[in-house]
This record gives structure tokens, C-alpha cells and sequence, in this order.
């Protein structure tokens, strides 16, 4: 049977306050994204993974990234890694 929707994906996004013990700091977020079709499952430690982890399946499916998404995609990168303990 021939998928009624070509060059789609589907995602669950589940996403969740940290606890932290200093209330003063801004919370962080932890999470999971979960690719429907394959499986494949991320665990998030920033929220920007998110975009990270769906932007290659855009791309797979013939799809382009806007200017403005790029940039996002790539200052995250350059930001530095989360220094607080898990």
C-alpha cells in the first residue's frame, strides 16, 4: 500500500522541567523526540535538539532549510555544553 502522504514524518516531542535545587536559575528543559516511522529516539538535554534532530528529515525529503533556520541550527551548534550536573 503506497503511503497516502509522501515525504512526511512524523515526530513525538516530550518535553519536561528539570529540577533544580537553586530557584534563582533559570529552569532547564529535558526530553525525548521520537522519529514515528523508525524509532530512532533523541534525549534531550536542550531544547534546541529538537529542530537538530528533524532538520536531516526535512532535508531527506527533498525539503530546504530558510536562511533563518540554518543560522539557528548552526549558532546552536557553536553554544557551549550545558555545565551544570545531571
Amino acid at each position: 500500500m503506497e503511503d497516502p502522504l509522501p515525504n512526511t514524518h512524523s515526530f513525538v516531542v516530550r518535553i519536561w522541567p528539570k529540577r533544580v535545587e537553586d530557584s534563582e536559575r533559570d529552569t532547564s528543559w529535558r526530553g525525548t523526540v521520537t522519529h514515528v516511522d523508525t524509532g530512532r529516539r533523541l534525549h534531550l538535554k536542550r531544547l534546541v535538539e529538537v529542530p537538530e534532530f528533524i532538520a536531516p528529515y526535512i532535508v531527506e525529503a527533498g525539503g530546504t532549510l530558510d536562511l533563518r533556520t540554518r543560522l539557528c541550527l548552526w549558532m546552536a551548534s557553536l553554544a557551549l555544553p550545558e555545565t551544570a550536573p545531571d
